[in-house]
């Protein structure tokens, strides 16, 4: 078995929680926990996917997400020149505010993600064929706590980090009082992995810890413009 599957991430786990295999189904439940908080609380380069080009039709302005969908991150217009307009992914509240009438015809200005729904609503359908293009941050892949999952390769860019991660969660989980000891070595891996790990499109590149935005010019509070995220 590698070392980098589920298997051997929640064994390895166990064992340095100095606990017998009875533990294995609580190891693969926090397994679960720490992939999806990957997903959610950091840009990973590992997560995100520019999904196929998607035909515009005339009339339309709602289409499904991709299945794998956690949170979106751009979306661009193409036209039959394979020219690329930006289309900002912006609040449903934002949107709302700055709609143009119902059933309104020209390029799309900006979307947002409809998360009850699992849609993407454009604000207009375009006159002339286009297709638009979505990159965003997938779920991340669940195990099953009985283990049907273990031979599948780990979901994360750092196999140690998961398994001092869900160490620790044992740990505590058993009041054992080296857990923050271990969390604090599970934060130093994760560190590490940030410093060679980048948040980037086509306009920028920026080391992951940084929490500004790619593609966005920092902005003071206030500052106005028609998009202001």
């Amino acid at each position: 078995m590698s070392s980098s599957t589920v298997g051997n991430c929640v064994s390895r786990a166990v064992e340095i929680a100095q606990l017998d295999s009875s533990f294995l189904p609580l190891a693969r439940q926090y397994y679960n926990l720490v992939v999806s908080d990957l997903t959610i609380s950091w840009n990973w380069p590992f997560y995100r996917v520019q999904d196929v080009d998607i035909v515009m039709i005339p009339g339309v302005t709602v289409y499904p997400l991709p299945t794998d969908w956690s949170r979106s991150d751009t979306c661009y217009t193409i036209d039959t020149n394979n020219n690329r307009k930006e289309c900002p992914i912006i609040s449903k509240y934002r949107f709302d505010r700055l709609q143009r009438p119902d059933n309104q015809v020209g390029d799309p200005r900006m979307c947002f993600t409809d998360l009850t729904n699992h849609k993407l609503h454009f604000d207009a359908s375009p006159s002339a064929t286009r297709t638009y293009r979505l990159t965003y941050f997938r779920k991340a892949i669940e195990v099953d706590e009985s283990g049907a999952n273990d031979a599948d390769e780990v979901d994360a860019e750092s196999p140690m980090y998961m398994i001092y991660k869900i160490a620790a969660m044992l740990m505590d989980y058993r009041d054992d009082e080296r857990a923050p000891n271990f969390d604090q070595e599970a934060e130093k891996i994760l560190a590490k992995n940030k410093m060679f790990s980048y948040d980037e499109d086509n306009d920028s590149r920026v080391e992951l810890g940084i929490s500004f935005r790619p593609g966005r010019r920092p902005t003071r509070s206030g500052g106005g413009g028609f998009f202001s995220f």
